[in-house]
């Protein structure tokens, strides 16, 4: 069992960046991207994206549960299979990305997000 003690003010912040969709063909479309930490703790949390097209509603096409970024790295690279069950690669909108966690009362706390447009 491992027991963590802190001493001193605890602080931490995240960003992310070079979000990139993979649309190599005859492979299934994912998307990466780069988790960066600042600050003296580890942080862990789920990564979802929801895909916003030109047209109709958005939806959300990717989650990845328990994506931690220790304390001893200061960024960590993630891709995620998007699960696109149209068929058709995704083009002409959006994806929003959110690196969240849940607090004490199960709450989503959102750590960074980011915004990529993909056009064709």
């Amino acid at each position: 069992i491992a027991i963590i003690i802190r001493i001193g003010t605890v602080n931490v912040s995240a960003s992310l960046s070079d979000l990139k969709l993979d649309n190599r063909e005859n492979v299934k479309q994912n998307l990466k991207l780069t988790i960066n930490r600042t600050g003296n703790i580890s942080l862990y949390g789920d990564i979802i994206i929801q895909y916003f097209p030109v047209q109709g509603k958005s939806y959300q096409i990717g989650t990845v549960a328990g994506v931690g970024v220790y304390s001893n790295m200061n960024k960590r690279f993630v891709t995620v299979k998007l699960n696109n069950t149209s068929g058709k690669p995704l083009k002409d909108g959006k994806f929003k990305v959110q690196y969240v966690s849940k607090d004490e009362d199960k709450k989503p706390f959102v750590y960074a997000e980011g915004v990529l447009d993909i056009r064709e």
